[in-house]
């Protein structure tokens, strides 16, 4: 077990292969065959027990040094205990279906219909008049075995569905309803590293934005502050309602769950690191997976990525990210008319449709002009800058220590992408944030808020009969619908936010 002396004293060029072999190793099959470590079942409460017990006098033996050093290797602590107590799933074997009942009936008759053919073909006559009973009989036999074996495998699959619908029947509808994903990615490591680097790379990076209008909000000091350290319970919420998968150092967010004794370590070490401004680099390095977005892709386009984060960081990052959301939303820095995704709460894709529908059928009856544009902005996500989001932090009077840890944070961004054949080295993110981490939903919300504000202001919306006017603009997340009278307005929008 590597101990918080040695992970200090190990240089990042030679870190960083380690690190990456052991997200390989944890998410996928390791050289021993094996997959990440066993756990407990949640009712197996003595078990979770004992665990937390044995955990807490480890953590207290071994933890050592700075904040950094001991939530870097708070993980790799927790994961070698477990794993040398639990041992690790093995990895999946393909082995061939097993037959039973019926079905090896079927198979059984299937083989003595074929040696009865053979047998026919080198009868004489007198022998095929006995050999012909024998034929129909199994031939017989084997349509009515089918039959059953075909009944039963739709009875089955009828239950199955009927199962699924009733523990979750929006999952189940949406299953049917979306287009199947499939695919394998056909790409070489080279090509992959090249269009990573190509694509959260920012030779802008230290060019100054300009400096929009100043905000005309005011700032209400009566909301609670930003900059408390995080309380027991606010993690403890973030754990009870997490079930995303665990990141790259194995742990999953059942095991904090599960164990109060252990939550309440990392509560503490998360208190002080909150004091210290300090983000470990652990929670700074992503394994991306690549996930199809349709049937039989293969190109890098049809693919998304997703980010796994070690579940500590996610915590910690989870709530600033909730305490942020409300701030935002009760001041109402974002209009939630205009902005719907990233905001909970707030009806979203049905209301915006339900709206432009509205709208453009009430043109059609008047017979009056209006010109929708459907924006879809290409990687919108990888390619927001990280000055935007200072910018907006500033722009929306975030606290100091909030932009702080933030601006820190995406310092030191780290992403590698793992295929089924390699592993890609490190690859840091100068531009665009990470999907899967838990703080950068509301950080694009807040950035695309001053998009959508500079675009409000450039241009007004369809005039009501009462004299109020629409929202020129409406988004979600990165899609806009621009909705306007004339074409000249509409020109003028896209000039602005483009």
């Amino acid at each position: 077990m590597r101990t918080p002396l040695d992970h200090q004293q190990i240089p990042e060029h030679q870190q960083t292969p380690t690190i990456r072999n052991q997200a390989v190793g944890r998410r996928g099959k390791n050289r021993d065959g094996g997959s990440w470590s066993k756990w407990p079942k949640a009712n197996e409460v003595a078990v979770w027990q004992q665990l937390d017990k044995y955990l807490c006098v480890i953590l207290e033996r071994s933890l050592r040094g700075q904040v950094e050093t001991k939530l870097n290797c708070i993980g790799d602590i927790l994961y070698e205990e477990c794993r040398g107590r639990f041992g690790v799933v093995p990895g999946k074997q393909s082995a061939g279906p097993k037959r039973k009942g019926r079905e090896r009936e079927i198979e059984q008759l299937v083989m003595r219909r074929r040696q009865l053919r053979k047998q026919w073909r080198k009868a004489s006559n007198e022998e095929k008049e006995g050999l012909k009973p024998l034929w129909e009989e199994a031939k017989k036999t084997l349509a009515s075995l089918r039959r059953a074996e075909r009944i039963r495998k739709h009875r089955r699959r009828k239950e199955k569905e009927r199962s699924s619908f009733f523990k979750n029947p929006f999952k189940h509808v949406r299953r049917l309803l979306e287009d199947k994903r499939s695919g394998k990615l056909d790409i070489t490591q080279s090509e992959l590293e090249n269009h990573i680097r190509e694509h959260y790379s920012d030779p802008a990076r230290s060019t100054p934005l300009g400096s929009p209008a100043p905000p005309s909000f005011l700032f209400d000091a009566a909301l609670p502050k930003l900059s408390d350290s995080p309380t027991l319970s606010e993690v403890a919420e973030v754990v009870r309602r997490a079930v995303s998968a665990p990141g790259p150092n194995g742990i999953p967010y059942k095991l904090y769950k599960y164990c109060p004794g252990v939550l309440k370590h990392l509560w503490n070490l998360l208190r002080v690191a909150w004091k210290n401004q300090a983000i470990p680099s652990e929670w700074q390095r992503a394994v991306t997976v690549l996930i199809p977005k349709e049937a039989n892709s293969t190109t890098i386009s049809q693919f998304r990525s997703i980010a796994l984060l070690n579940v500590e960081g996610k915590i910690f990052l989870s709530i600033h990210a909730k305490r942020l959301t409300n701030y935002l939303t009760s001041n109402g820095y974002i209009d939630t008319i205009c902005q719907k995704a990233g905001v909970p709460g707030f009806p979203g894709c049905v209301e915006h449709s339900a709206v432009i529908w509205e709208q453009i059928q009430k043109a059609k009856r008047e017979k009056g002009d209006l010109h929708v544009v459907w924006l879809d902005l290409a990687n919108a996500y990888g390619s927001v800058p990280h000055q935007l989001i200072e910018y907006a932090l500033d722009f929306f009077y975030i606290p100091v220590c909030i932009r702080t840890l933030v601006v820190k944070y995406f310092e030191d961004l780290r992403m590698c992408c793992t295929h089924q054949d390699f592993t890609t080295g490190w690859q840091r993110l100068e531009v665009g944030i990470a999907m899967g981490c838990s703080i950068s939903p509301i950080l694009f919300v807040a950035a695309f808020e001053i998009i959508l504000i500079g675009a409000r202001k450039m241009v007004g919306g369809v005039k009501l009969p009462s004299g109020q006017r629409l929202p020129p603009v409406r988004g979600y997340m990165d899609d806009i619908t621009t909705i306007l009278q004339t074409a000249a307005c509409t020109t003028r929008l896209l000039k602005r936010i483009d």
